[in-house]
C-alpha cells in the first residue's frame, strides 16, 4: 500500500542503521509496499483493516499500527508524536476536539518543504528535516495520474475544470476529514501539470480570490506564519510568486461565490456557486456529500489498477501511528493489488 512505502521510505530516510538492519533479515527494501510478516505481526487489509485490528480489544489489545490521520481520528486514537528537526515533538497540543485543525496545520507546514523528481514524483527530503517548531515530519501526498496524450480536449477541460477545483476549493474539505489542504508549492505543481492536458483551462491566480485553498485564504488548516514563506513553487512546476501563467487559448474557469453562497462551519461555501462561463451549481447538503463519499470509496475499493498514465498530481495526505489500549505487539499492514 501507499502508507506502508511512505513508513519504509521515512525509516530509510532518518533511521538507515535500523531501517537497514529489517531489510537485511526480512527484506523489501523502502519503498516497500507490502511488509513482510515478521515474527509478531499481523497483516491486515487496508487502513480500515488495520485500525479496526488495533481498536478490537478481543484480538488486537496491545496493537500498533500506522493508519492515515483521519483513520485515528476517527476512533479516537492515541497518536504517536514524532520529534522533528527542530527538537520539538509533533502534533503538539492534541485534544478530543482540535485534533483534526492541529495536525493538518503542522502537515501543510513541512509539506511546504516537498520538492518533485524529474519524473514527477514527490521528494520528501525536505519534509522530513522540515525546520519549523510545529512540522511533522513524517508528512506525504497521494498522486493522481492523467493523460497528457490521446485524450479528448473536451474531456481534458471537464477534468482540468474538476482538478483545478480539488487544488483550490476543493481543499477546504481536508481539514474536518483528518487531512491536511495542499500548500502552495504543490498547488503550483498542480498547475503545472494541468496544463499538459489536452483542452484543459488555464489555472486561476494563485490568490485567495482566484484560488480559494484555506493555506492561501488563511483558513482551518493553514500552516501558522513562519520566517520561510511558501509561496514559492517547487520541482518542475518552476519558481512562482504570484498567479499561475495562462496556457493555450483556453479560458480560466474559477469559482466564485454568489450572494447565495455561504460558508457553512467547515469553510465551505453551500448554496449557490456560479462559474465564471455563467453556469450556477447548486452546491450538496452535508449528507449528500458524505453519501457520495461513501460511494466513491465503494467505487475506489472495487476498482482495479489503472493504466499507465504519464503525468502526476498531488493531494495531501497525513500519516500516522496509533497505539491501541496497552502497548505490545506490532501490526503490519498488507493491501494486495492496491495502490494510492
Amino acid at each position: 500500500s501507499g502508507t506502508s512505502a511512505q513508513l519504509s521510505l521515512y525509516l530509510a530516510a532518518e533511521a538507515p542503521g535500523v531501517w537497514n538492519a529489517f531489510v537485511n533479515t526480512q527484506g523489501c527494501a523502502a519503498p516497500c509496499s507490502q511488509w513482510p510478516v515478521f515474527p509478531g505481526a499481523a497483516a491486515q487489509n487496508g487502513s480500515d483493516g488495520v485500525a479496526d485490528f488495533v481498536a478490537n480489544d478481543a484480538f488486537g489489545s496491545g496493537a500498533i499500527g500506522y493508519v492515515e490521520a483521519g483513520y485515528a481520528f476517527g476512533r479516537a486514537f492515541p497518536i504517536v508524536r514524532l520529534q522533528n528537526n527542530s527538537g520539538n515533538f509533533a502534533p503538539s497540543d492534541v485534544s478530543s476536539t482540535n485534533g483534526p485543525q492541529v495536525f493538518s496545520e503542522d502537515v501543510a507546514t513541512a509539506l511546504q518543504h516537498a520538492t518533485l523528481n524529474a519524473n514527477l514524483t514527490q521528494n520528501l527530503n525536505g519534509v522530513y528535516n522540515a525546520p519549523e517548531a510545529n512540522a511533522y515530519p513524517m508528512s506525504s501526498y497521494s498522486y493522481m495520474l492523467v493523460p497528457t496524450t490521446g485524450f479528448p480536449p473536451s474531456k481534458g477541460f471537464v477534468l482540468g475544470t474538476w482538478i483545478l477545483y480539488i487544488a483550490c476549493g476543493g481543499q477546504q474539505e481536508a481539514t474536518p476529514l483528518g487531512y491536511s489542504p495542499l500548500p502552495p508549492n504543490p498547488v503550483q505543481d498542480v498547475f503545472h501539470v494541468e496544463r499538459e492536458m489536452p483542452g484543459a483551462p488555464a489555472p486561476p491566480p494563485l490568490d485567495n480570490v482566484h484560488c480559494p485553498n484555506p493555506t492561501i485564504t488563511n483558513g482551518p488548516g493553514t500552516p501558522p506564519p513562519t520566517g520561510n514563506p511558501a509561496v514559492n513553487g517547487t520541482g518542475s512546476g518552476g519558481s512562482h510568486s504570484g498567479g499561475g501563467s495562462s496556457g493555450g487559448s483556453t479560458t480560466v474557469t474559477v469559482v466564485k461565490p454568489t450572494p447565495a453562497a455561504t460558508a457553512n462551519g467547515s469553510g465551505a461555501l453551500s448554496g449557490t456557486v456560479t462559474l465564471s462561463n455563467g453556469t450556477t451549481v447548486e452546491t450538496l447538503t452535508t449528507a449528500q456529500q458524505q453519501s457520495l463519499a461513501l460511494a466513491a470509496w465503494e467505487a475506489v475499493g472495487n476498482a482495479g489498477r489503472q493504466s499507465q498514465l504519464p503525468l502526476a498530481l498531488v493531494t495531501a495526505g497525513i500519516f500516522v501511528i496509533v497505539f491501541g489500549p496497552m502497548l505490545g505487539r506490532r501490526v503490519s499492514r498488507h493491501e494486495v493489488g492496491s495502490h494510492d
